[in-house]
């Protein structure tokens, strides 16, 4: 499969595309650049360990394993998106930040990603747990 940019490709291009082609293409097909947050699921583990047992006053959160905890698979990623919660009927407000303050396992990780937006520990956005061990 070709990629942008380079002079030759599977579907006979052999012409390099310029960045001027670039933000044509961009702009005429409504392709829009965002951010997303990536981190390893060691890495989202150690956030949890390291954040929820003080915000919750739940040891249980110190042996956090995401892995187990959401049956991850190898070789793959998990996205979410997580935003202000601002609605106090939220599906959130009313069960899972109960729940996580309760030290419960078994929420989403997008929970518990909420739950570290809301005490201002990460900011809101996309995020992509990488799971490759």
């Amino acid at each position: 499969m070709g990629l942008i940019g380079r002079t030759d490709d599977d579907f006979g291009n052999t012409a390099p595309l310029n960045k001027e082609n670039h933000e044509e293409v961009l702009k005429k097909y409504r392709i829009v650049e965002e951010t997303k947050w990536y981190m390893d699921y060691g890495d989202f583990e150690r956030l949890v360990k390291d954040h929820l047992p003080e915000l919750t006053n739940q040891e249980r959160y110190k042996d956090f394993e995401s892995v187990a905890e959401f049956e991850w698979n190898n070789y793959s990623n998990y996205d979410t998106e997580v935003t202000k919660v601002e609605l106090e009927d939220d599906m959130y407000i009313k069960y899972d930040r109960k729940d996580i303050m309760n030290g419960k396992f078994g929420l989403g990780f997008n929970s518990i990603l909420t739950f570290l937006v809301e005490n201002k520990i990460l900011p809101a956005g996309k995020y992509s747990v990488e799971v490759f061990w």
